[in-house]
């Protein structure tokens, strides 16, 4: 994801071109966007031109994306800052339209009042952690809420405990299906290198797979990591297992 990648500092990697078969027919050009609705999505007012990328409303001065697909308002691709952080991260989740509808009109129904995109992608996703049947498909959607929540400022602290406790949960489940001695597996945790002090006192530290559970090591609390624009230490440790 994205904003994972930024979090970790990560890369992305170099993508080579691969050159075109001379039998292969040119890409077709980038459709024009739709004009079914031309006006500022804040203040309403039809706009003088159409914006084919990040621009000010020319009438209120706020940011207007665009976004050519997505799922909250197929057709309509001029989307508020806060509409377009939902919309990309409904595409992360690959969710269907029909899905976020589902989901909209669900909230209406609980709410009695129109729901933010926002709070829709929210229900999306934990929609998704409860209908997870693997604990590998449970860990990833508990990580997309952790980014979810992190890009608005808000505090994922108990998302991110419920992605490494799948850790824990998938390796309790193979315990009970003979796959793992739980008596003599050993949940390790581990640090990076550049962890803070916090995290190093912790580093290489062992549980049983029964006090892991119990104790939810991690993310360690009071890390100190820092992350620009998180209101907290980012714990980078994760768990590992000494079988």
């Amino acid at each position: 994801m994205g904003f994972l990648s930024r979090l970790f500092g990560q890369t992305p990697k170099r993508v080579t071109q691969v050159s075109r078969s001379s039998t292969e027919p040119p890409a077709s050009p980038m459709p024009p966007l739709p004009h079914s609705d031309p006006s500022c999505p804040y203040c309403h007012k039809a706009l003088p031109k159409v914006p084919t990328r990040k621009a000010a409303c020319p009438f209120c001065g706020n940011p207007i994306l665009v976004r050519r697909t997505n799922v909250i308002s197929p057709g309509i691709p001029l989307l508020t800052e806060a509409d377009a952080h939902a919309a990309d991260f409904l595409k992360t989740l690959q969710a269907t339209h029909g899905e976020f509808a589902e989901n909209r009109k669900a909230l209406v129904a609980q709410w009695g009042r129109s729901p933010s995109a926002g709070d829709v992608a929210w229900r999306v996703v934990q929609h998704r952690i409860r209908a997870s049947r693997q604990y590998s498909e449970l860990k990833a959607y508990h990580w997309s809420a952790v980014s979810f929540l992190a890009a608005e400022g808000r505090d994922w602290l108990a998302e991110l405990r419920e992605a490494h406790r799948a850790d824990l949960l998938g390796w309790k489940q193979n315990a009970n299906h003979g796959l793992l001695d739980s008596a003599s597996a050993r949940v390790v945790v581990i640090a990076t290198p550049n962890c803070c002090e916090t995290c190093r006192k912790v580093a290489s530290k062992k549980y049983r797979l029964d006090e892991a559970l119990r104790d939810n090591p991690l993310p360690v609390i009071g890390c100190s990591t820092e992350q620009k624009g998180l209101p907290r230490g980012w714990c980078r440790c994760c768990y590992g297992l000494d079988v």
